[in-house]
């Protein structure tokens, strides 16, 4: 075997087994479907289904017909396709196509699956374009966050959203850092800076958490990484007279414009209340751990009130996460579509009664 099919061939072993790979000199050891990680898979996703007095074993798809794609919100869509790759992969890859085929598309399930499952409901998933807006990021479980249950709290998930919403709202302000540069005359990004930065402070104006509603997805454990990243949902309306900025004179056109002609579609404005949604993701499981719905109050401590509205410059900062989020949703939906079709590929590749035997 040539060393870069060796070395596919590895990567496609390490799909299915990925503690226990052997090196090449040894003998492996049997490619028995049960065995692999999938089988934990096959078994959640049995046990969502209604089974009959008299079950019948399921035909399998032919491979000619194109299955019909799932929901971008389908939570089962990721163990889907790492159960039609791992049938692909135990049945037997035949052609040295077929063995690169099945590495590219192990290759993007283990580099992508946090964008795959989040990016199609618009959360801001991809490292390399949107570091500043990963609130979580592999943050360790720590064995000390696990109660008498044997499983992290309940109360602790919260902090991790809690943590998770002072970090996205730190990368506006450093956002505004990084655009005010070395400029020392670029005085109104450096105010912005410093405005971002009081939101998490009682120092002037701030967030509030009015409400948060938790829904548990399974426990989670030591030793485990979480990563959490956050949606706008709806937002408060701009152009706050009360906040006096110099930095805001010359948008009044813009904003009124953009009040009637919204960017976005999909997220609405809610004045007073900024809502924001939550994926939690455990990184050992590849799964969404909770979900979170946060509705925050902009709360001035100087008057002691309410926030009538936003200042200019953070509504135009959420406008512009709401239409990065619509561009997300778009690229991760075809994205998803491209590897449903890869393995379909590799499906037909395989032939419908190999695979359906597998």
């Amino acid at each position: 075997m040539a060393p870069h099919h060796l070395r596919q061939h590895q990567q496609c072993l390490a799909f299915l087994y990925p503690s226990h790979i052997r090196p090449s000199t040894t003998a492996r050891p049997p490619l028995s479907l049960p065995q692999s990680p999938f089988s934990r898979l096959q078994r959640h996703n049995s046990s969502n289904t209604t089974t009959s007095k008299n079950p019948t074993p399921s035909p399998s798809p032919s491979p000619s017909s194109k299955t019909p794609s799932p929901t971008p919100n389908n939570p089962h869509w990721l163990p889907t396709q790492h159960t039609r790759l791992g049938k692909c992969i135990h049945h037997g890859l035949r052609s040295p196509t077929q063995l690169t085929l099945a590495s590219q598309i192990a290759q993007i399930l283990a580099q992508e699956w946090p964008s795959l499952i989040g990016g199609p409901s618009g959360y801001l998933t991809r490292r390399e374009r949107n570091q500043r807006k990963r609130g979580l990021d592999r943050r360790p479980v720590e064995w000390g966050e696990m109660d008498s249950m044997g499983h992290v709290n309940n109360v602790q998930y919260v902090r991790y959203a809690e943590t998770a919403r002072v970090g996205w709202v730190r990368g506006f302000a450093a956002k505004a850092e990084a655009e005010a540069g070395d400029n020392a005359g670029n005085r109104g990004r450096e105010r912005e800076k410093r405005k971002w930065e009081d939101l998490w402070t009682s120092r002037s104006r701030g967030m509030i958490l009015k409400r948060i509603d938790t829904v548990f997805k399974f426990p989670l454990r030591f030793p485990d990484h979480v990563s959490a990243f956050h949606r706008v949902s709806c937002f408060p309306l701009g152009g706050d007279a009360s906040y006096g900025e110099n930095d805001d004179q010359g948008q009044g056109e813009e904003e009124a414009e953009a009040k009637r002609n919204p960017p976005q579609k999909r997220f609405r404005k809610l004045k007073e209340t900024l809502v924001l949604d939550v994926l939690l993701l455990s990184h050992l499981h590849t799964r969404v751990a909770a979900t979170f719905r946060e509705e925050v109050t902009m709360f001035d401590y100087v008057r002691g009130r309410k926030m009538d509205a936003l200042p200019g410059f953070m509504q135009r900062a959420f406008e512009n996460v709401v239409e990065e989020q619509e561009v997300e949703i778009r690229y991760w939906r075809a994205r998803r579509e491209e590897v449903e079709r890869l393995i379909e590929e590799l499906e037909r590749g395989l032939g419908e009664e190999d695979v359906g035997q597998g």
